[in-house]
């Protein structure tokens, strides 16, 4: 892959052969890799991947489809700063990396972050979004302030379900939240986890019908709720700056 490469999350298939496992690597920048060698050796795999490359999160759901983020970034193009940008986006790979579709989540700029599924419903998808960015955030002040000012760009934060593999999703949370990622309860049918940069992390037992906050948790930065596969009814809260949160349920 060579050291200019910025690992972002790497994904294992459980249907590969101990010894000689396929492995998918997100790389910033790059696109996808994919090595079916233990790691020895990879090879992009970025047929049906846009201009932007900057790949973000995998996922491998239990009916073997791949879906990947990619996040927005600044399009310096011909090697020259300025103020255009490209949106993130989601894909899907029914063919082991080999190919991959662009999904159609919202009508503008998307900001995706992480996704994950339903074991028990692999076809139903979850996937936070970040809202509304400044321009600066994403081209930095310097180029926003010398290309004609800073301005907000309009994106649809939140969180957007698909209970139909990927083709067609709705949002399923407040638009205006900076989700940084999604859970699903594996062991609670309906139970969704969402981690917020809005100081803030939430619970629904609906399917995102009806949220409530989890009490005592207000850092801003959050990062990703994780279910103790030990004790299901604890969570844990990781985050940018402020340990690991654990939240038990009585």
């Amino acid at each position: 892959m060579g050291y200019d490469s910025p690992v972002t999350s790497i994904v294992l298939d459980p249907e590969s052969s101990p010894g000689n496992r396929t492995l998918y690597v997100s790389c910033y920048g790059k696109g996808v890799f994919k090595s079916t060698d233990d790691g020895k050796t990879g090879q992009l795999k970025n047929n049906g991947l846009g201009d932007n490359k900057c790949a973000f999160e995998l996922t491998l759901t239990g009916k073997g489809v791949l879906f990947l983020t990619v996040s927005a970034t600044p399009a310096h193009k011909d090697g020259k700063k300025g103020k255009s940008f490209y949106s993130g986006d989601v894909y899907r790979s029914t063919d082991g990396a080999e190919t991959w579709t662009k999904l159609d989540i919202s009508d503008g700029p998307l900001f995706p972050n992480g996704i994950d599924y339903d074991r028990k419903n692999p076809d139903r998808i979850c996937l936070g979004c970040w809202a509304d960015v400044e321009l600066s955030d994403l081209v930095g002040g310097d180029v926003a302030g010398a290309t004609g000012g800073n301005e907000t760009i309009d994106m649809q934060g939140g969180v957007f379900m698909s209970e139909d593999g990927g083709d067609n999703w709705k949002s399923i949370f407040d638009e205006n939240q900076y989700v940084y990622d999604v859970t699903v309860d594996p062991y609670h049918d309906g139970r969704l986890y969402c981690c917020t940069f809005n100081q803030a992390a939430y619970r629904s037992d609906d399917l995102g019908k009806t949220w409530r906050k989890i009490k005592g948790y207000d850092f801003h930065w959050g990062h990703r709720i994780i279910v103790d596969q030990n004790d299901p009814d604890e969570v844990y809260i990781t985050t940018f700056g402020s340990s690991v949160w654990y939240e038990k349920y009585k």
